[in-house]
């Protein structure tokens, strides 16, 4: 049977709505994942990727970045600084919730909580990465709103071939020694192949890589049958990486 628990916390005085999600009876020292949602989303997408993995014995932590569902603040005064500080917060309370091995802490990010899921790597230590449609964007405004980003750095720069140097999520990617699983949808409006290919390639060690496309999704994920495809594929992978029964 599983729990939720509601949660806040403080971001520069502004509230974060968290949801910690386990077992009636969590294994101690077990397994946790963290799970960002993308730009302009909210936890509630993620919750039932959380449920199905808490089931297997995770300990899995969603939270509305600041704008977004019930957490507080102007998403359009935001900047990418201010989402990554979201999610280095709610990792860190994720990180002292009894039960959680602080050394066994995943991330899952889709699309814009796969950008800032890289670069968090670079901050506190991950066992895991999974990435569902990552975006990128150039080095540029990360300390200004995002709202405020050319329409350019959404759209040529996602066409474009880049090196891991090229953006804070490539060379976070690049730095990371664990292994990591990248979800493309195949039929994305919004993220290019290219950009997925940025990702990839960015994997110092292609062996510790698992490349999933997803032929007949989305970039939302808005149909049962692609949330119902992508939530096997992470049950599947997580479960085999740290080995539970499948």
């Amino acid at each position: 049977m599983l729990k939720k628990e509601h949660l806040v916390s403080s971001v520069h005085n502004q509230k974060l709505a968290e949801t910690l999600i386990f077992t009636e009876k969590p294994q101690q020292n077990g397994p946790a994942i963290l799970l960002l949602h993308g730009w302009r989303s909210k936890q509630a997408n993620a919750i039932e990727y959380a449920e199905a993995l808490a089931q297997r014995g995770f300990i899995c932590m969603t939270f509305d970045q600041r704008g977004c569902g019930s957490s507080e603040g102007n998403i359009d005064t935001l900047s990418r600084q201010d989402f990554l500080d979201d999610a280095l917060t709610a990792y860190d309370n994720l990180a002292t919730v009894v039960g959680v091995d602080p050394d066994n802490i995943s991330v899952i990010g889709a699309s814009f909580g796969g950008y800032l899921g890289a670069i968090l790597t670079t901050r506190r230590r991950v066992k895991y990465l999974a990435l569902r449609a990552p975006a990128d964007y150039p080095n540029a405004g990360f300390e200004q709103p995002h709202a405020l980003l050319p329409a350019t750095a959404k759209g040529a720069w996602r066409t474009q071939q880049h090196q891991p140097h090229d953006s804070f999520a490539l060379n976070a990617l690049h730095a990371f020694s664990g292994e990591v699983l990248i979800v493309e949808s195949g039929k994305d409006d919004q993220i290019s192949h290219q950009t997925i290919a940025n990702y990839t390639h960015a994997l110092k060690d292609q062996g510790k890589l698992t490349y999933i496309i997803m032929a007949e999704a989305g970039h939302s994920l808005q149909d049962s049958q692609s949330r119902a495809e992508y939530n096997k594929i992470l049950v599947d992978w997580f479960c085999a990486k740290i080995g539970f029964p499948i």
